[in-house]
């Protein structure tokens, strides 16, 4: 049996003495960032109710305030529900309910990274269009909506592509849809000092995978993301 009583206290005195002449590490001015998902709020009540991005009030004084604290973080705009996310322009399949991102409200997503002065990364549905872990998506959607993105010259720090689809998708059909926003990346945004990053891949600590992802996007992306959740990775 675990008593729950405290122990003693030390009987003797230590002194610690600390050298600040040399600094061992620091972190990035933005490490402290934030994220928010897609949840509608009949997901886990009360857990995400009115937390989605695409239903938020996010002209709120009082959120633009405490958003802002995290200046000059990310803010990434992501989850699960990202891979199932239809941007509405041009043509597409039919949304389902709470997950059709109209321009409007990309608009509004862009003004609150900028009033609140926090690094926009956006993660784009990678399963869009793909019938299996390895078939190709239908890049098309993904395609107009980063045009739109350029052609309004909304800033967007960076790109992601899909969100913990480790399982989902093989490596190698992973890094060819890469390859593709590379691509859209390159063709919209020809000057290099206003075009976003492509990061990724957003998965869930798989050393398998990442060996076999990193040398095949090596040459193309700009940052690696993996996801650590409490307990395991």
């Amino acid at each position: 049996t675990l008593s729950s009583a405290q122990p003693p206290p030390p009987s003797e005195s230590v002194t610690v003495s600390v050298n600040r002449s040399a600094v061992l590490g620091t972190t990035g001015a933005g490490l402290f960032s934030g994220n928010f998902d897609w949840h509608l709020n009949d997901e886990e009540p009360p857990a995400w109710i009115n937390c989605s991005i695409n239903s938020m009030n996010v002209s709120d004084a009082k959120t633009i305030y405490l958003a802002s604290q995290m200046s000059p973080g990310h803010l990434r705009i992501g989850g699960s529900e990202g891979d199932v996310m239809i941007y509405d322009i041009g043509t597409h399949t039919p949304c389902k309910p709470g997950f059709c991102l109209s321009m409007e409200r990309w608009h509004q997503i862009v003004a609150f990274s900028q009033e609140t002065n926090l690094k926009l990364v956006f993660g784009l549905n990678c399963m869009y269009g793909r019938a299996n872990k390895s078939a190709q998506w239908d890049k098309s959607n993904s395609d107009m909506f980063l045009q739109y993105t350029a052609q309004n010259k909304l800033p967007v720090y960076g790109f992601e592509v899909c969100n913990e689809k480790q399982s989902q998708v093989n490596a190698d059909v992973m890094a060819d849809s890469y390859h593709d926003v590379h691509d859209m990346l390159m063709k919209y945004w020809p000057d290099a000092d206003s075009r976003p990053k492509l990061i990724g891949p957003d998965e869930n600590p798989s050393a398998g995978f990442l060996e076999a992802f990193l040398p095949l996007v090596a040459d193309i992306i700009d940052a690696v993301t993996v996801h650590i959740y409490t307990g395991y990775g």
